[in-house]
């Protein structure tokens, strides 16, 4: 299903994070060992290099089942309602969405309305990634539900199979389009997923999307330079 702006909705919001880290016990070298994973990630995401997507190269009306942009890869839309879906370059420079837009075009789903106006269309999951290892990623979403209900959005982080992190908010029927920005906690990712669960439409979002953000892991040799001096820096501890 998809709804144009003049039913524009929003939320009652709540952001939270999970983290599927696991904690060391508490003794002196565990310390040490949590210090130098942690000046690890920081120090990859320092060197890292972002990725951003935010479809101003596309024209409006374009639509994929997967595309690049920016660096970035978006695969695999779907809806828990059943049927297919897709992605659609949407123009929203109208100002219906407010200053976190980065002008003019959004990514949609499903349809799209010729000129500045916009579509929702409603989505289950789509995935992302820069097909390399990244410290965090990101992303604005703006919600706008069809009926009263509660949905959540979550952005989860994988390395694998597994979700490393989530950040999520819930959203309730409100009058105008509502805004959120999600970015993960910093470790190490290979891929993403923005995922709708919920009462409204069998758990399908409607959402635009913008903004897109992913950090990369820094070459080989940086992160090697890096451990290195981690490395010496545990040895040193130890004696």
């Amino acid at each position: 299903m998809n709804y144009e702006k003049l039913i524009a909705l929003s939320t009652k919001s709540a952001l939270s994070v999970s983290s599927g880290a696991k904690s060391l016990h508490s003794n002196p070298f565990a310390s040490s060992i949590r210090s130098a994973v942690a000046l690890v990630l920081f120090g990859a995401a320092a060197m890292s290099s972002a990725l951003l997507a935010n479809f101003d190269d596309r024209i409006e009306g374009e639509s994929y089942d997967m595309f690049s942009n920016g660096g970035i890869r978006f695969h695999d839309v779907i809806t828990h309602e059943g049927g297919a879906t897709y992605f659609v370059i949407e123009d929203a420079s109208d100002g219906l969405l407010g200053p976190d837009l980065s002008p003019p075009n959004v990514l949609g789903f499903g349809a799209y309305v010729p000129g500045p106006n916009m579509a929702f269309g409603c989505i289950g999951a789509f995935w992302f990634t820069s097909d390399t290892l990244a410290t965090t990623a990101g992303l604005d979403v703006w919600t706008f539900p069809g009926e009263p209900g509660v949905n959540t959005l979550t952005l989860r982080g994988y390395r694998g199979t597994d979700i490393i992190q989530s950040v999520s908010f819930s959203f309730d029927f409100q009058s105008v389009p509502t805004h959120r920005r999600l970015d993960l906690p910093i470790d190490t990712y290979d891929s993403f997923e923005l995922y709708s669960t919920g009462q409204v439409f069998q758990g399908d979002s409607c959402i635009d999307v913008d903004n897109v953000t992913i950090a990369v892991v820094p070459e080989p040799a940086s992160l090697t330079i890096l451990s290195v001096g981690v490395g010496a820096m545990l040895l040193h501890r130890r004696r």
